[in-house]
Order: C-alpha cells, then structure tokens, then sequence
C-alpha cells in the first residue's frame, strides 16, 4: 500500500525514474514473497518506463532480474535470452561485474541442461575478465564452475587441472565453504576418470570440511562418490557403509532423491555380490522414493533443473533389469528394460536408453541371439552418435567386438575393438582404452599370435600405471602371464602371476586371488617344480588341479626310482578323485598305480589294480581306458611268461578299437601282439 501510494505521487510529480526504481522494488518485494506472476508484471512495467527513458543502467538490473526470474518459473530459453540482453547493456556500460555475473548464470543454464561446450565458453569469458579486476574469490568460484562443465563434457586432466587452481585460491583465503565444494569435484574427476583410489583422499578431505561447515546435502553427494568408489575397487563392505551413511543424511533433510541414490547404490553393490533378492529389495525401494520425488517435481511447476532429476525412476527400472540379467531370467530383464526405454519416451533420457540398448546387446548375446544382439548394439550406437555421446559409442564398440569374438569373427572382432581404442583415446577415458587393449591382448592370444598379444598387454600396463588402476594392472599382469605360458616361457609367466598376485592381495580381490594361485601352481607344474605347485594346491582346495599336480609328482619320483614316495601320492592321488567322484580319474590313477606295480613285479597287487581300472572303464563307458588297461595287462601277463592270457588280453581290447579313433594304441596293441608270437617261438 505504501508503495501504491508512493507511485501515485511520483505519477503525479511526473517523477518517471523514481517510478520505474519503485515499480522494480515493488517486483522485487512480489519476488520474495514467490508470488512470481506479479513480479513478473512489475519487472516489465519497470523495464517498459526504463526503456522509454532511455535508462540503461536500470534496464541492466531489470534484464538481469527478469532472467532471474524466467529461471525461477522454469522458463529456461527465455531466461538465457534476457541474459544475454543484460550482458549487451553490461558491455555497453562496462560494468565487468555484472558481465562476469551474467556469464555465470549463462554458464550455468548451458551446464544444467547438459550444454557443456557452450557453459565452458561463458565460462572462460568470466575467468579471463574477473583476472583483469583482481577479484581471486570470484575467479575460485568461476574456476569452479568451470571444473564441474569440464567433468561434465569428460575432460577430466582440465577438469582437475580447474579445480586444482580453484583449490589454492579457496584455501589462501579460508573459503572454506567453497573448498569442501571443489574437494568433492576433484574426488568426482579421479572417480569418473577410473582412478578410483586416487578419488577417495578428496573425497575425506570434502566430507570433513562439509561436516564442519554444516554443508548436509553436499555430504551426501560425496558419500555417494565414496560409495561408488568403494564398489569399483571392489571393497563392497565399505562401499555399503558410505550408502547407508547416506540414507540416513537423507531421512534428516526428507531429501527423496538423495534417499534414493543411496538404496540404488546398495542395489547395486547387492547385485555384485549375487545377492540377487536383497538387490531387488533395495532397488524396489529406491524406485518408490524417485517415483514420490519426481511427483514432487512435477507438481511445483516448471522447472530448469536438470532432466538428471526428472530420469532417476527410469534408470532404476534399468538397474532392477541388470539384477535379474545377472541372475539369468533373461525374459524378466528384458520386460524391466522395455519398462525403462517406454519411460525414456516420456521423459527424454538419451543416454538411459543407449545404455538399455547395451543392455539387451548383452542379454540377447547370452541368450545366444547374436542377430538380435548386434541390432540392439547398433540402435546403441546409432542414438549415441545423434546425441554425440562418445563414452556409449565406444563401450557399445567393445561388445560388439565381443559379438563378433563370439560367432568367430575375429577380423570384425579386432576392428570395433580398434574402434573403441580410439574412442577411449580422444576422450582420454583411461578405464575403456585399458578394456579395449585387453579384448585385443586376448583376441591375439586366442589366435596364437603371440608377439602382438605381449605387446598389446604391455600397452595396457602403461595405461593402467599412467592412471593409477590396479585392477586394470592386474588384468594386464594376468593376460600377459597367461601369453607367456601359452607360448611355453613358463618363467616369464611366473613373474607376471606373481605381479598379478601381488596386486590382487593388495586390492582385496579374493576371486582374482585363488585364480591367480591356481595358474602359478600350474606354471610350477610346467617348470617341473612339482614340490612347489604341490604346496601351493594345498592350500587351494582345487581337488582338480591338486589330483593332476599328484599325478605328475607320482609319474616323477616312480621315474626316479623312488617307487615308495610314488605310490604314497598315486594313493593320495585316488583319494583326491574318490573325494572328487570322478571315476574317469579313479580309473587313470589305478592305471598307473597298477604300472608301478608291474615294475616292482608285484603282479598280484597290479592286477588287482588294473581290474579295478578296467571295472571304472566300463562304468563310465570310456572305450579308451580300457583298451589302455587291457594292454597293460597282456604287458604283464608277458612278463610273466603267460603268453595265452597276454594274447587273450589284447584280443579283448581289439573290438574297443573300433569305437575310437587312436592311432598310437592300434599301433601298440598291434606291437605287444607282435612280440608275444615272437616270444612264443
């Protein structure tokens, strides 16, 4: 009222320039109270009298707070067009404050709608302007700002190198507000890029300067960073803890989204550890509080905020589809991720549906269905490359090389391999260009192509050193070593098992662990250093691996002469397959206990065995053990001067001939018969 009756008498006096200056206080006052359609009005009264009187410094204000308020009403288009008006007059007036605050916002809108060539030039107009009027808080925000489009566009070596210079000015002059802010976007760079170790020091660092500066949302969003890093190192226990952290930061500021990234990480997390129900629960969950904050959203209007608030039930619905994947119900999957390509169409989410596309790459794949497989991989790539999205393009390259590996293909196989090398390498995406040099190392190794597959494997030590990935290391260790042994330089692959072994226990990774003990025993096998392999399957628990390594040692020390230690690990030996139950193993054992009998000429006692052998032979209908038994005996029955039961031995074995194909035992049984009639005479 009193403002009403202030414009009257301005009216009256015919004051037009206090009038617009009262008309903007008015707006401003109707601003405050959210009541956005009468300020709406009043700001364009304002700028109406301020553009007739030709007061430009005053219709930089209003254009300034029009966009504002074009923002705040969700009008986002609008809003970057009446800012770009307010940094015309700005210019105009040469008041690099208000260019520097308008570049800003520019930039934002650009960021927030994922527009991020175009944030990074507001961006860098407002930092080369605030360093020519010396305003270092300022230049540490824009700096800031600047970091996060980076990150957002994947440029990560900018991103850090943005933050890192927004760190030292945050720091020498104690914003410490600012300073958790550009900690956490340092984690988030280290993370996205796949360093994830190197990501969990900011990380810490942000988490306690946000609980000291009272920043509860922030501390959030950095947990989740914590947690994701967590599970790609594969420290699932931790990765849980920083979730649950986070959901219980959520229930206190009632923060529906945040609540809901934390059940989705413990969903997925769940997922990779096969706990299958458990992850379905989590993702339910995560589902039904994304579904009440996106009917929150949309219930308050228009917004700018980005479309990353309005897909979250969608990219749950993905995640749920994952789980049953893992899980093998392929039909069920694939009905969760049509689900969540119908919620794409509602509310665009070009990304989400490139990585469904993926998805039912993979499940087609498993299923078999490679036609199908590879349409689905090329709607992926198709759709990435409109909306120029080079990380799905060269993920989807990668399975498609493994499509065309699977349906033997190995020149298609080697050329999207190459062409998802060369995608990681422009986007400078170390994790893709480690997992692309892999597929190449075993594509060659695969087609004993050994010298290419070594050098292959060595480029991706470079990469996963030159980013500090000791997951992506251990996988080149272990693909390097296993080229060695298939090349027969068993030395070489012991020295890299070793260095994959060694990373393998610092990381935590059990799984990797026992794989990687089970290859070393094998190379010792190799080596001949049966002791050593012997010791290391004990405490294996492969019974496999532990029977062959007992049967080699045996072979060695009856070959010695050492026949008492050899037939203490045959008896061990079969006591492996008895435990195993194996009889096609029982009946090789007894076989060879049974020689080292007949060398000893302990006939009884080698009978018996190869009775034994030949008795699982025609239990197990392996034509070839018997026949190898049968021999053995004839063998015997000579030594002993018995030639009629030698002869009716290999008579037996000839009709078992003819239902394999072994040209070394035909040849045997055709010389063991020889020389009994030659023995006879």
């Amino acid at each position: 009222d009193v403002y009403e009756e202030a414009m009257a008498l301005m009216e009256t006096r015919g004051d037009i320039a206090q009038l617009a200056r009262l008309q903007k206080q008015i707006a401003d006052i109707y601003q405050g109270l959210g009541q956005s359609d009468r300020a709406l009005v009043s700001y364009q009264q304002a700028l109406t009298i301020a553009e007739r009187r030709g007061d430009q410094v005053l219709q930089g204000d209003l254009f300034g707070d029009l966009a504002e308020l074009y923002w705040d009403l969700g009008q986002c288009s609008q809003a970057a067009l009446t800012y770009e008006r307010a940094i015309n007059l700005a210019r105009l007036l040469r008041n690099d404050y208000q260019i520097i605050k308008y570049l800003m916002a520019i930039g934002r809108i650009n960021d927030t709608q994922g527009h991020f060539d175009d944030a990074l030039d507001a961006y860098e107009e407002a930092l080369q302007l605030v360093r020519t009027i010396n305003d270092p808080a300022l230049e540490a925000e824009i700096l800031t700002n600047q970091g996060d489009a980076l990150r957002g566009a994947g440029q990560f070596e900018e991103a850090l190198d943005a933050y890192e210079q927004a760190l030292a000015i945050a720091e020498r002059l104690f914003l410490y507000a600012l300073q958790s802010e550009i900690l956490s976007g340092i984690g988030g760079a280290y993370r996205e890029s796949g360093q994830y170790g190197q990501s969990l020091a900011p990380y810490r660092q942000a988490l306690a300067l946000a609980e000291r500066n009272g920043q509860v949302r922030l501390q959030g969003e950095i947990l989740l960073g914590m947690g994701r890093s967590y599970r790609d190192l594969g420290n699932y226990e931790q990765s849980l803890a920083q979730y649950d952290a986070v959901k219980v930061l959520a229930k206190q500021l009632v923060d529906l989204e945040l609540e809901s990234l934390g059940e989705s990480g413990t969903g997925e997390v769940l997922r990779m550890t096969t706990d299958y129900s458990e992850s379905v629960d989590a993702y339910q969950r995560a589902y039904e509080l994304a579904q009440r904050h996106l009917r929150r959203l949309i219930g308050s209007g228009p917004t700018c905020r980005t479309l990353d608030d309005f897909q979250l039930p969608g990219r749950i619905l993905a995640d749920t589809a994952r789980v049953y994947r893992d899980e093998l119900f392929y039909e069920r999957a694939i009905d969760y991720y049509d689900q969540a390509l119908d919620a794409t169409k509602e509310i665009p989410d070009a990304e989400l549906a490139g990585r469904v596309y993926v998805d039912l790459g993979k499940v087609y794949r498993n299923l078999r269905n490679f036609n199908q497989s590879i349409v689905a991989y090329q709607q992926a790539v198709d759709l990435a490359k409109e909306n120029k999205q080079l990380e799905i393009i060269g993920n989807t390259y990668l399975d498609l090389g493994q499509v065309h590996r699977d349906l033997g293909e190995v020149d298609k196989a080697l050329e999207f391999y190459r062409q998802a090398l060369a995608v990681a390498q422009e986007r400078k995406d170390r994790e893709l260009t480690g997992a692309a040099q892999l597929a190449i190392g075993r594509t060659y190794r695969d087609q004993e192509q050994y010298p290419q597959a070594i050098d292959t494997y060595k480029e991706a030590l470079l990469t996963a050193e030159a980013v500090g990935q000791p997951i992506l290391k251990l996988r080149a260790y272990q693909g390097l070593a296993d080229v060695y042994r298939a090349a027969g330089n068993s030395e070489e692959a012991l020295t890299a098992y070793q260095e994959a072994l060694a990373l393998a226990r610092d990381q935590g990774a059990a799984d990797s662990e026992a794989e990687l003990l089970t290859q070393i025993a094998k190379t010792y096998r190799d080596l001949g250093r049966l002791d050593d392999a012997l010791a290391l399957v004990e405490d294996l628990g492969d019974l496999t691996l532990k029977d062959d390594i007992l049967l080699d040692l045996a072979k060695v020390y009856r070959d010695q002469g050492d026949s008492e230690k050899a037939l203490a690990l045959f008896q061990e030996a079969l006591n492996v397959a008895e435990a195993l139950n194996d009889p096609a193993r029982q009946g090789d054992t007894l076989a060879e206990i049974g020689k080292l009998y007949r060398s000893l000429q302990q006939v009884e006692a080698a009978l018996n065995s190869y009775n034994k052998a030949l008795t699982m032979g025609k239990q197990t209908d392996n034509p070839r053990l018997q026949v190898a038994v049968q021999l053995e005996i004839g063998k015997l029955y000579r030594d002993q001067g018995d030639f009629s039961r030698a002869l009716s031995a290999f008579e037996g074995a000839r009709p078992l001939l003819q239902q394999i194909d072994d040209p070394s035992l035909e040849s045997s049984l055709i010389i063991e018969s020889a020389a009994v009639y030659r023995d006879q005479e």
